[in-house]
């Protein structure tokens, strides 16, 4: 009796020799791809995150600098740091009139250096990008807009079947940044107020303004007082 359920053992386990391997050879292929697809996707959403904040980047430091931009041959420097050296202390005197400003030549300076900043950030390999800069003046307050658009390559070409990149990955992202330029403000204001005192309308009008900023404190102050 032991000796025939031995036997039968013997058969089933001939029989299921080599299952693992069959079943093992078809699953394989699909858990390898699914892990490149993964992988993939990971990166591309790591690249384009990389992308928005180098876009981002670039706008608040040419914002920041702009005044400075005409002046550099190589901006590299002041926008990775802002540091101006004495020899770069060439800023055109109306820089921040457009009309009289050569905002072109900035524009330029500013898509040249992204450009090569796009290829040092670029894990994926990159195939082609556009890179447009533009400065607004809209009076009330300065703007400069960056727009990229950047198609990387993706290089397994079965992962851009299943992806459907057949062409590459494009991505697409726009960065508005105001112009700043506090210590013109303060220099504005300033004259301003330097120019009232010169005329007697305008100085009265000066006066009365303070006298009443002076009771409205009083009378904030004298309501908490009370409280």
């Amino acid at each position: 009796m032991v000796g025939q359920l031995n036997e039968k053992k013997q058969q089933i386990t001939w029989k299921n020799r080599g299952s693992m391997t069959v079943e093992l050879a078809l699953i394989f292929p699909f858990i390898i791809v699914t892990i490149l697809v993964a992988i993939h996707i990971l990166i591309i959403l790591y690249q384009y995150a990389t992308l928005q904040s180098l876009v981002n980047h670039t706008g608040e430091e040419a914002a920041k600098v702009w005044g400075k931009i005409q002046s550099h041959q190589d901006i590299t420097q002041l926008m990775k740091t802002g540091q101006v050296e004495l020899k770069d202390l060439k800023t055109p005197l109306y820089w921040r009139l457009t009309l009289l400003d050569n905002t072109t030549i900035k524009e330029k300076k500013v898509e040249d250096y992204l450009k090569t900043r796009l290829k040092e950030k670029s894990i994926l390999g990159l195939k082609e990008s556009k890179v447009s800069v533009q400065y607004k003046d809209y009076i009330i307050h300065k703007e400069i807009t960056v727009e990229v658009s950047v198609k990387y390559k993706i290089p397994i070409p079965f992962v851009r079947e299943v992806i459907d990149f057949k062409d590459g990955y494009t991505a697409k992202v726009t960065s508005k940044s105001r112009v700043k330029d506090s210590a013109e403000l303060i220099r504005n204001v300033d004259f301003v107020l330097d120019t009232m005192n010169d005329f007697e309308i305008t100085k009265n009008l000066k006066t009365q303004y303070n006298e009443l900023l002076v009771l409205v404190k009083e009378k904030i102050s004298d309501y908490f007082q009370r409280k």
